[in-house]
């Protein structure tokens, strides 16, 4: 039984599902390493809804006396253009949102406010996809801007000073390297 020709310029596939490591600098006080799960849906020809969610493992700071740590947890949404070529080969040009909590939990001295605070960015990059079979293998590299930058001070006893622990950046980058399933 023949099949019928795919259509040129019509999607592949309808989504994809999956997860792997991911990197980002200039978020936590150093680089930090973390796991996204990630999901895409096509929604026209070319252009899919991709989502992510992360996390980013807490770090540990010593400074100046003071013993704390930091993480993130984000989610992403946004859109894509998506080109595919042959070969199973695709490049993407994406931009999202991102909505997380970053968290700062101090053993001492005090601080001035502990706990989960919101965070919020702006991102585009690209995503590079191979793609054999069901089987996705996706790199990807965004530049993302800080839309609420925090400060994340403690308060010392003796002598009497508030110190800053961390202070956001204004912009930083994420990459990830994933595998999946398309669907």
């Amino acid at each position: 039984a023949e099949t019928a020709p795919r259509e040129r310029g019509a999607p592949r596939s309808r989504g994809a599902v999956s997860a792997g490591p991911v990197i980002a600098l200039g978020v936590l006080p150093r680089p930090a390493l973390g796991v996204a799960l990630r999901a895409e849906l096509m929604v026209h020809r070319q252009v899919l809804l991709a989502v992510e969610a992360a996390y980013l493992a807490e770090q540990r700071l010593s400074r100046a006396g003071v013993s704390a740590a930091i993480g993130l947890s984000y989610v992403a949404a946004g859109p894509c253009y998506r080109k595919e070529w042959a070969g199973g080969w695709a490049l993407a040009g994406c931009g999202s949102l991102l909505l997380g909590a970053l968290g700062l939990s101090v053993a001492s001295p005090e601080p001035v406010s502990a706990g989960a605070r919101p965070w919020v960015a702006a991102a585009c990059g690209l995503r590079l996809a191979y793609r054999t079979g069901q089987v996705v293998i996706e790199a990807s590299s965004s530049a993302l801007a800080n839309l609420k930058r925090r400060e994340y001070l403690v308060e010392r006893l003796e002598p009497a000073r508030t110190e800053l622990l961390h202070k956001e950046p204004a912009v930083g980058m994420v990459g990830s390297l994933s595998a999946g399933v398309a669907f």
